[in-house]
């Protein structure tokens, strides 16, 4: 689970609530100070601005932090509130949040490295699979990251890495993303 500023971590070990009942309080946050505060910071390794999206990889945990456009990556799943990431995904280092890294917004202002309000996250378990979404398209890496920014080995959705026009610029097409 996500909200705007914060992602709330239950460490229960229940699996699931019926429909309408509580679950298990959270016992600690990500990216706030406490379970309570909602506000907005600078991004840095322990802040997060509308995270849409948490998977884990083993004993890595992966939010996807669409306010800051980056995904961040946590080596071993976090413990406790304030816990960093180690890895950032589509910025230079972890206390930027700029779309496309501040690169001005054209049709080709986007590249491998680069991420415009990630939404959506997947993997198979051993590639990292992200949904790109102002850039129109997905990007793939063949392995979960370990140095900040690394560039995506595939990109889905466009033709090369710097396009980000929905559609490829033209109509509907089997391998083209509308968002």
């Amino acid at each position: 689970m996500s909200d705007i500023g914060r992602a709330p971590i239950c460490t229960s070990k229940a699996r699931s609530v019926a429909p309408g009942a509580s679950g298990p309080a959270a016992s600690f946050a990500l990216g706030q100070t406490n379970l309570t505060n909602s506000a907005t910071a600078a991004p840095s390794a322990t802040s997060l601005y509308r995270p849409r999206a948490v998977i884990t990889v083993g004993t890595k945990l992966i939010v996807a932090d669409a306010g800051n456009n980056r995904v961040l990556i946590w080596n071993t799943i976090p413990t406790t509130t304030g816990d960093a990431a180690d890895v950032v995904l589509g910025q230079a280092n972890l206390t930027s949040g700029a779309p496309n890294r501040g690169v001005p917004i054209t049709n080709t202002s986007a590249a491998a490295n680069y991420l415009f309000t990630p939404t959506g996250l997947a993997t198979d378990g051993t590639k990292l699979i992200v949904a790109d979404t102002n850039n129109n398209r997905v990007l793939i890496w063949n392995t979960v990251p370990t140095v900040n920014g690394t560039s995506a080995d595939v990109v889905v959705g466009q033709s090369t890495f710097t396009g980000r026009t929905p559609n490829f610029g033209a109509t509907i097409r089997d391998n083209s993303l509308a968002l």
